[in-house]
Order: C-alpha cells, then sequence, then structure tokens
C-alpha cells in the first residue's frame, strides 16, 4: 500500500507486471479516465526471466526484489504518466526466490539471493556514487544455512538492536544484528527444527518474537 493506491505485482500470468489501484479506491483496478488518481499498470523489466517477488516502501522509493534483481521506482512518480517518464531503476542485479520477503533495514534493503541461500543487502555507496550490493552473511559461520524468508524486526525501546530474523530450509531459526554502514555484526541461532520448509512457507514471527520487538 502506497500514496493511497493498493499495489499488487509477480501474478502467474504476468510476472513483471506490477498493477496499482485508483487513489482512494482500493478494489478499482480498472483504468478509466487517464488522470493521474486513475487506476494504471507498469511492467518492470521486458524479461521473461523477470518476476516479482516482494515489495517494500524505503524512504521515498517502493522497492522490488525480483527474479532477476532489486529495482524501485518513487513513490512520486506511482502516476499513470510519472511511471512512463521516470520508469524502474535497477538496484542490484542479484535476484530472489519466489516466496521470499524484501526488508527494510533502516537504511538497506535485504532479501534471500535466488541461487545462494544467503542474503545480501543492497545499500546506497557514497564513494561509488551508486547502489552497491553487499553480503550479509558471509560471516555467519554456519549460522545462515540456504535460507529462505527475512522478516525485520524494529526493537521498540531504542533503534539499537532492531534485528533481520530469517528462517532456513531445514526448519532453524536465525537472528542478524545490522549495523548499516558495515554490515553484519553478529549472527545467531534462535530455532532448530528437524523438518524440512517448503519455498513457498510463511514466515510466522510473532508467534516467537520479543514483546519488544515491533513488525
Amino acid at each position: 500500500y502506497a500514496n493511497q493506491r493498493l499495489i499488487f505485482g509477480g501474478n502467474d500470468n504476468y510476472g513483471n507486471l506490477m498493477s496499482a489501484s485508483r487513489i482512494g479506491v482500493i478494489n478499482d483496478f480498472d483504468p478509466n479516465d487517464g488522470t493521474e488518481s486513475d487506476a494504471f499498470s507498469a511492467s518492470i523489466a521486458a524479461s521473461e526471466k523477470c518476476r516479482i517477488v516482494a515489495m517494500v516502501k524505503f524512504n521515498d522509493e517502493l522497492r522490488f526484489a525480483c527474479t532477476n534483481g532489486e529495482y524501485a521506482v518513487s513513490l512520486n512518480a506511482l502516476t499513470p504518466t510519472g511511471i512512463i517518464q521516470s520508469g524502474f531503476a535497477l538496484r542490484s542485479q542479484i535476484g530472489a526466490p519466489v516466496g521470499s520477503a524484501i526488508c527494510d533495514c533502516g537504511g538497506l534493503t535485504a532479501y534471500v539471493a535466488k541461487d545462494e541461500g544467503a542474503i545480501y543487502g543492497t545499500r546506497f555507496d557514497l564513494l561509488k556514487n551508486q547502489y552497491s550490493p553487499i553480503s550479509l552473511t558471509s560471516q555467519t559461520s554456519g549460522v545462515v544455512n540456504d535460507c529462505i524468508n527475512l522478516l525485520y524486526l524494529r526493537n521498540r525501546r531504542n533503534q539499537e538492536g532492531n534485528l533481520l530474523v530469517g528462517l532456513n530450509r531445514d526448519g532453524s531459526m536465525f537472528g542478524l544484528e545490522i549495523d548499516i554502514n558495515s554490515g553484519l555484526v553478529g549472527a545467531f541461532r534462535m530455532l532448530d527444527y528437524d523438518l524440512e520448509i517448503p519455498d513457498t512457507v510463511s514466515l510466522e514471527i510473532k508467534k516467537i518474537a520479543s514483546a519488544e520487538y515491533a513488525l
């Protein structure tokens, strides 16, 4: 939901298509009068390899985790003419698997890498003056093992101690403490289960999260 529009993407027939409802009418997805408040649709990339996996509002942008990379569009461009003029910007060429989430980690976005089961973040590199992916699990010593989903929990009491919580395919859960400047601060296992997890599992973190964390 952004700019009073309900936004969908990644359906079975048109995986790279984003559809936005009319402003203030979240069940109206039919273009009618062509005004800036009208409903509209737009393709992220003209590629059969691109399918929208998840999306999240991040600062003044809407970010899309797709099977062929991460894309972004300005919230101000979410209009029928604005989306044509602005288009979608490629932020990272690291794709995400179907069923995963993309998280706003307060300075970077994070999601599971499609072909690795590792976790990457995308942040703006001031020295290079461009967006760059960084590995958030290169030093986790086996805590992250074929991750399939993520959720970011913000500490209710302060800005420190926020957790990026993940679920591995073997059923184990882990927490990552993220420093947005340097990347990973720490990693630890939270729960262990001896079971196989399907790709489309939903991470029900509310059941195990401490009360001092908020979704």
